[in-house]
This record gives C-alpha cells, sequence and structure tokens, in this order.
C-alpha cells in the first residue's frame, strides 16, 4: 500500500500519543494503539499489521535523523566516473586528441555513454572538426610574409583596392559533387539507387578578376588555357571593360601558372599596366588564403549554384553571372577588410596558417558583478578598435583568456538556461567578434545596454 503524506503525519503523530513514560525515564510506543487510531482516522484503508509496523518505523526513522518525514534525496547508484577514471581518459586523449570515443570506450571499458559523459561533462571537452588547407614548403613562409608587408607598405589603402584587381579561375563541374557518405535514401526497402558520372565530366572554367569597387567577370572558357588563351580570350575582354582610373594607378594580381608568367603574356600585360603587376616571384605559391576570388568568391558561388540541379552548360552558366552580379559593393568592402585583416594575421603567425585565428566566434560573459562587466567590455571595444593592429589585437586576446581562466568568461555559443537571465547581444561587422552579456543583474543589464548602444563603433 502507499500512504499518503496526510497519513503519513498522522501515524507519527499517533505514535507519540500511545507513548507512556516508565520509571526509569525511558519511554514505549504502543502499535496496537496506533493501529487503532489509524483504523479509526481511515476506516477504507486496508493495511496489513507488518506493513504498518515497518512504514511507522521507517516515518520515526525519518523524524529523529532528519526532523522530518520527506524521503528527501536518494544517492543513486554509483558513478563509475570515479577521479582515476577520468584522470585516465583525459591522459589517453593528451596522448592521442585524435581518439574516437568507442576506441576509448574499448581501452578503458567503460561505455560509449560513459566516455561521452566524462569528456564534455567533466573535462569540458568538446569535438573540433579538422581543416583541410594548402601545403606550405620551407620557402613559401618567407614569401608570404614579404608578400604581406609589401601589401601594407603598397596597397593598405581603400581608394587604391578600389582600382586593384585580383584574379583567378576556378572549373565548375555540372555534376557537382556527390558525397555518398552524406547521400542517403529513405525507404522500407533498399532501393539500391546510385549516381551516374560521366567519364570526362562536363565542366566549365570561370575567371573572374575582383576589387574594392567591383567586379568584373565572369569570363567562361572550356579548354586547358594557356599563354595564347589566356591573352586573347580572357586578358583582351578584361582590360576593354577597365576604367582609365585603374589602368593609370591600379595593380594587377595573379598567380604564378605557367600561362600566366610566359614571356609574352608578362609584356601584354605591360602594356596596360606597366610594372603595377603582382606575380611570380612577389605573390607567394599555395597562398589562396590570402587573395579574394579564392577564400571568398568561388566558395560563395559554389555554395549557391548548385542548390537546384542543373543539365546543361547554359544552366551552369546562368547562375554563376547571376550571383556575380547579386553581390553588393558593401560585401566587396567587407571582403577587402577581412583581406587586411589575414595579412595582418599571416604576418603574425610568420607565415604559417592562420585560418583558425579567423574564426568568427561570440564572446560571452556570464556574471552579476558589474565592475567586471565593464571590464570585460572595454576589453572587447579596445579589441575592435585595434583588431587591424595585430599586436594590440593579440593583447587584448590575452586579457580575454586571462579572465577566462578565473571561470568568468566564455567563449562560443551559449545554450538557453531555465535561470532567468538578462542576455545582450552585439556584433561589428563580419570580421569582428559578437559580444553576448549574460546576466541575472537587471540593473547591470540595463547599464550595460545604454553604454554601448550610445557608444560609438571604434573606427
Amino acid at each position: 500500500m502507499v500512504f499518503t503524506p496526510e497519513q503519513d503525519a498522522f501515524i507519527l503523530v499517533a505514535h507519540f500519543r500511545s507513548g507512556t513514560r516508565n520509571p526509569d525515564g525511558t519511554w514505549s510506543y504502543s502499535l496496537q494503539s496506533c493501529i487503532d487510531q489509524f483504523t479509526e482516522a481511515f476506516p477504507d484503508a486496508n493495511v496489513g499489521y507488518q506493513t504498518f509496523a515497518n512504514h511507522k518505523g521507517v516515518l520515526v526513522h525519518r523524524f529523529e535523523t532528519k526532523n522530518c518525514i520527506c524521503k528527501g534525496k536518494t544517492t543513486g547508484r554509483k558513478t563509475v566516473l570515479t577521479e582515476e577514471v577520468t584522470e585516465d581518459i583525459q591522459h589517453r586523449l593528451e596522448q592521442s586528441p585524435n581518439k574516437s570515443i568507442r576506441k576509448l570506450s574499448a581501452q578503458t571499458g567503460l561505455s560509449v555513454g560513459s566516455c561521452h559523459k566524462a569528456l564534455q561533462k567533466v573535462l569540458h571537452m568538446h569535438p573540433y572538426k579538422v581543416s583541410v588547407v594548402h601545403e606550405l614548403l620551407p620557402p613559401d613562409f618567407e614569401r608570404r610574409i614579404n608578400n604581406c608587408q609589401w601589401f601594407n607598405n603598397n596597397l593598405n589603402d581603400d581608394a587604391l583596392l578600389g582600382l586593384t584587381f585580383f584574379t583567378d579561375e576556378a572549373w565548375f563541374h555540372l555534376s557537382g559533387y556527390v558525397n555518398s557518405q552524406n547521400y542517403r535514401t529513405w525507404a522500407t526497402e533498399n532501393p539500391h539507387s546510385f549516381v551516374e558520372t560521366s567519364l570526362h565530366p562536363i565542366e566549365v572554367g570561370v575567371w573572374v578578376a575582383i576589387s574594392r569597387r567591383r567586379i568584373i567577370g565572369p569570363i567562361f572558357f572550356h579548354d586547358t588555357v594557356n599563354a595564347e588563351r589566356y591573352r586573347t580570350n580572357i586578358l583582351q575582354p578584361f582590360f576593354e571593360q577597365l576604367h582609365d582610373d585603374e589602368c593609370q594607378y591600379g595593380y594587377f594580381q595573379q598567380d604564378g601558372a605557367t600561362a600566366h608568367t610566359a614571356g609574352s603574356t608578362l609584356r601584354f600585360l605591360q602594356e596596360v599596366y606597366d610594372d603595377r603587376i603582382i606575380s611570380q616571384g612577389l605573390w607567394p605559391p599555395r597562398s589562396p588564403d590570402l587573395t579574394a576570388p579564392d577564400f571568398f568568391l568561388f566558395g560563395h558561388l559554389k555554395n549557391n549554384v548548385f542548390k537546384n540541379r542543373l543539365h546543361t552548360i547554359d544552366e551552369l552558366q546562368q547562375p554563376i553571372t547571376h550571383e556575380i552580379e547579386n553581390i553588393t559593393p558593401y560585401t566587396l568592402q567587407r571582403v577587402f577588410d577581412n583581406m587586411k585583416r589575414r595579412v595582418n594575421m599571416c604576418i603574425a603567425n610568420e607565415g604559417n596558417h592562420f585560418q583558425h585565428l579567423l574564426v568568427k566566434a561570440c564572446f560571452v560573459v556570464k556574471t552579476q558583478n558589474i565592475i567586471l562587466l565593464f571590464i570585460a567590455i572595454q576589453v572587447y571595444l579596445q579589441y575592435q578598435l585595434h583588431s587591424d593592429n595585430t599586436a594590440q589585437g593579440c593583447k587584448c586576446m590575452s586579457t580575454w583568456r586571462s579572465l577566462k581562466r578565473r571561470g568568468r568568461l566564455h567563449t562560443g555559443s551559449s545554450r538557453r538556461r531555465r535561470d532567468s537571465f538578462f542576455a545582450l547581444r552585439f556584433g561589428y561587422g563580419v570580421s569582428s567578434l559578437g559580444l553576448r552579456v549574460v546576466t541575472a543583474n537587471p540593473v547591470a543589464a540595463f547599464c550595460v545596454y545604454n553604454w554601448l548602444h550610445t557608444s560609438r563603433r571604434p573606427q
């Protein structure tokens, strides 16, 4: 039988009513008296003698130990994630950070769920994707630094970047790309679906020139580009669309492909650009992360062009042209602001890969201390102010990390909590970092909100 809270309270009162004091000062309690009182108060309750006796004993014990008759929290089953087990898991991952959870489960003897819980809830680790980047050879580092320093000395001007064109070409396949690991057919039985691919895929080459002011192109081609085709089919149509100021003051960038650096091609370029050519010798090889067509335009096109199924070359060329025409001047300005930031990051990282430093993140502050809030936000605004100055920017980032180590700041996206917090988010531009202020102090939230909204964006 399950006793109600009202019955439990009555049993405890009846227990003390039935007590009698002994000559030696101790107390004796009558179980039968308790049963009689309970039966009179709850005539419909059918309780066995032994069941009542056991339940009364439990209630009396709870009252004597806890001063209440509620059950309270149970201890639950013993956890397998002891301190020794957690340290073993952490040591294994420090030795092999690419280890899968299933392999970790097999090595430690724990379940997959326990390993996952230990990683995320105990060790606060998260899985991060591996980025695929171009291989850099030892001579490339110095070349990349020299090019970036030359950029800062000669091209780090918005007006000049509006006259300078960065160029490259890419191939667009009509069939797109089919990843069998991400392609599934849902059915009650296996339909044995397959995708046909041609031995010689249908493709079209796209050449574009992009500046901070506008884009020239796309110029399509279907054959392998040699020096003659590059001059006749690409450069000549490009020259015809140039403005006078672009020919007189602008620079022309191209990579070191053979067709681009042939003697006849360079002489053809010098007729328009004279010595204002950024090519082999000045432009570092294997550096698509420094030129706008590669780190922005071609990825943007391929993400949008293949949204719909395409069947002919004409159907492929139309959305490419349409997407390029839809790129706004504001987007181009943001892209070249990002290029400046990439150049500074490349110098600060001594010519090594810097993509991991460009990840757009959100700084999260969770505190009720209004003084700490203002300190953190001031550091954030200083980072915005010195985002182009790598030394100052890195100094502000180290201050953020120092505050984070003290347990006051978080980086990344914050999930919704059941607690009632005041969340404010502020972001400045595509290459800047967002700020999220989360506090349970309404005064602090109101002050921060008014301060940031009345402050001007750092220039």
